[in-house]
C-alpha cells in the first residue's frame, strides 16, 4: 500500500480564535496488487490506516509519504472518498486539543423578578483534563463573580474524547428575596415575614445576628421584633431563611369594670366596691415601665380617683407579656398607706391622721426675765430664776424684743382611733397627760415638742362600730429654742 499526502494542511480561524485543520491523504495499492481482485482489500487497508476520532493529528513528513503525531491537536472527523476502485482519498479535520477548558461562546445571565442573578456558560475540555478541572457544587466560579457558586453541572460527551460542560452559577450573597409580607388580625396585631437567601459560609453569622426577640426594625419597621425563624436548604450551596417579626409596643387590650355589694352605712346607704382590671400587651423589655406603679393614679384608664392596687405580669412568649393592672378607690384598697379625709370612717383601726398648722406663741415679760418700771420701761428682774420661770432653756434673760411678740410655731394634731367608748381609755389619756410634757419626736419629725392638749370623742365607722377618736396636740418650740422641762407650766 502506497500513501501520499496531497497538497499542504488547510486551516481556518473562527471568531473565537479557534484553529481548525484539514488535510488529505491518498491511499493506493502496491504495484504488484491484482487490481481485478484486490480493490476490496484496498478499502479495508484504508480504514485500518486512517486511525480513530480523537487520535493525535498526523503531520506529513517531508517526503509526503510518512507522518509524525502532533499531540497538541486531535482528529475530530475522518472522511473517505473513493477516487477509483483502487484509490482512496482520506480527509482529516481536527482542532487543538483542549487540555485547558475553553469557553464556547460567551457567558449568559438571567435576573428573575426577585432580583436573583444566575450566570451560565458552556466549556469544551478534553477527557484527559476533565476530572481535574470539573468544579464541584458550591464552588466559587470566578468567571461569574466572587459571590457566584456552582449550582448545576451538565456534561455532554463528544466522539473526539472531548466533553462539553455547561455550568450554572448563582449569586449567593446574603439577600432578601422580594419584599416583606404583612398580616394583621382582628386584635390589630401586625406580623411581617421576609425571606433571605444565605450562602453556606454566611449561615451561622446570619442566625447569630437575627435571633429570636432580636430587633427587626431594619427590614420590618419600628417596633417589630423577631418571633419565629424557619430554615430550608437550597441544595448544598445555601439556605432560605424566613424571619417572622411581630409589632410589639405597650397596648391596652381591654378594661373590665366590676362592682360588688359591700353592705350599708349608718345612714342606710348602699356601699359598693368598684374594681377596674386593665390588660396591656407589652414587649418584655417594656415590663419595667409597669413596675413600681402600685399606689399611683389610674384615672387615665379606670374610674375617677382610683389608684393602682395590683400589678401582675403574665408571660405569653419569651417576647410578649400581658400585664394586668387592678385599680380601686383608695378606701377600698385595704391598704393602710392611703390618705383619708377627716370625715372618712374607713379602716379606723389602722389609721393615724396628722393635722398641721401654724400658730403664734406669746411670752409675757416675767417669762422673759423682765418687768415694767413706773416709767413704763422694761428692766431685768434681779435674781431671776430662768430654770423655773422661763418656758425655754436659757441661762439669762431673753431679749426684750421677744416680750409679747408673736413667735411662729408649728402646731400638730395626731389623730388615732381605739375601739369602744371614751370611758374605756381615760387611764391611757391620764398617763399621757402626767408624763413628761416635752417629747423629742412627733409625726416622724425630731425636735423639741411640747404636749399642748388632748381631746376625745366617740365616732362610728362605716360598718356602724363604735370607736374613740383621740386627738393629741403638740407645739414645736419657736425661734430655735428648746422647751424647758423644769418650767412650772410644763409640769
Amino acid at each position: 500500500m502506497r500513501i501520499s499526502h496531497y497538497n499542504n494542511i488547510n486551516f481556518n480561524i473562527d471568531t473565537n480564535g479557534e484553529i481548525t485543520r484539514r488535510s488529505t491523504w491518498h491511499i493506493m495499492p502496491d504495484e504488484n496488487l491484482d487490481l481485478e481482485t484486490g480493490w476490496i482489500e484496498i478499502r479495508e487497508l484504508a480504514a485500518q490506516w486512517s486511525g480513530n476520532i480523537g487520535d493525535p493529528w498526523r503531520l506529513p513528513g517531508a517526503d509526503s509519504q510518512s507522518y509524525t503525531e502532533d499531540p497538541d491537536y486531535i482528529i475530530s472527523d475522518i472522511s473517505f472518498n473513493a477516487l477509483a476502485r483502487y484509490m482512496y482519498e482520506v480527509a482529516y479535520t481536527g482542532h487543538k486539543k483542549p487540555l485547558t477548558a475553553v469557553i464556547l461562546g460567551g457567558v449568559s445571565e438571567t435576573v428573575n423578578n426577585a432580583d436573583e442573578r444566575s450566570k451560565s456558560a458552556t466549556w469544551l475540555v478534553h477527557a484527559d483534563s476533565l476530572s481535574g478541572w470539573l468544579p464541584q457544587i458550591g464552588d466559587v466560579l470566578d468567571w461569574a463573580g466572587s459571590s457566584f457558586l456552582c449550582e448545576n453541572v451538565q456534561l455532554q460527551e463528544r466522539g473526539d474524547k472531548e466533553w462539553e460542560v455547561k455550568l450554572n452559577a448563582k449569586d449567593m450573597s446574603v439577600m432578601m428575596i422580594g419584599q416583606p409580607s404583612l398580616s394583621r388580625d382582628n386584635n390589630h396585631d401586625s406580623v411581617r415575614q421576609a425571606k433571605w437567601r444565605v450562602g453556606i459560609d454566611a449561615y451561622e453569622d446570619f442566625l447569630a445576628a437575627h435571633d429570636i426577640n432580636g430587633d427587626a426594625s431594619s427590614w420590618a419597621g419600628d417596633g417589630y421584633h423577631i418571633s419565629d425563624i424557619q430554615v430550608s436548604p437550597y441544595g448544598k450551596i445555601a439556605y432560605y431563611i424566613t424571619l417572622e417579626a411581630r409589632h410589639i409596643e405597650p397596648r391596652l387590650l381591654n378594661v373590665k369594670h366590676t362592682e360588688t355589694f359591700d353592705g350599708y352605712d349608718t345612714n342606710g346607704n348602699i356601699r359598693r366596691i368598684a374594681v377596674w382590671n386593665g390588660c396591656w400587651r407589652v414587649h418584655y423589655n417594656d415590663l419595667s415601665t409597669f413596675e413600681n406603679r402600685v399606689g399611683e393614679a389610674a384615672e387615665d384608664w379606670a374610674g375617677a380617683g382610683t389608684i393602682i392596687t395590683k400589678m401582675e405580669p403574665v408571660r405569653v412568649t419569651d417576647l410578649i407579656y400581658e400585664v394586668n393592672l387592678e385599680a380601686k378607690a383608695p378606701e377600698s384598697s385595704g391598704s393602710t398607706a392611703v390618705e383619708y379625709n377627716l370625715d372618712d370612717r374607713s379602716n379606723l383601726g389602722n389609721r393615724v391622721d396628722i393635722i398641721c398648722k401654724e400658730a403664734d406663741y406669746l411670752l409675757p415679760a416675767e417669762n422673759c426675765g423682765w418687768y415694767k418700771n413706773s416709767q413704763g420701761q422694761y428692766e431685768e428682774i434681779e435674781a431671776w430664776d430662768a430654770a423655773k420661770l422661763c418656758p425655754f432653756v436659757t441661762a439669762s434673760a431673753l431679749p426684750a424684743e421677744m416680750i409679747d411678740a408673736p413667735l411662729k410655731c408649728v402646731f400638730v394634731s395626731r389623730i388615732s382611733f381605739l375601739r369602744g367608748r371614751s370611758a374605756a381609755h381615760v387611764k391611757m389619756n391620764l398617763d399621757w397627760s402626767r408624763s413628761s410634757r416635752v417629747v423629742s419626736e412627733v409625726a416622724g419629725i425630731t425636735g423639741s415638742w411640747l404636749k399642748q392638749s388632748f381631746n376625745t370623742e366617740e365616732v362610728f365607722d362605716n360598718e356602724g362600730k363604735r370607736w374613740t377618736k383621740i386627738i393629741r396636740s403638740y407645739i414645736h418650740s419657736p425661734a430655735d429654742q428648746q422647751w424647758n422641762t423644769n418650767y412650772g407650766g410644763h409640769k
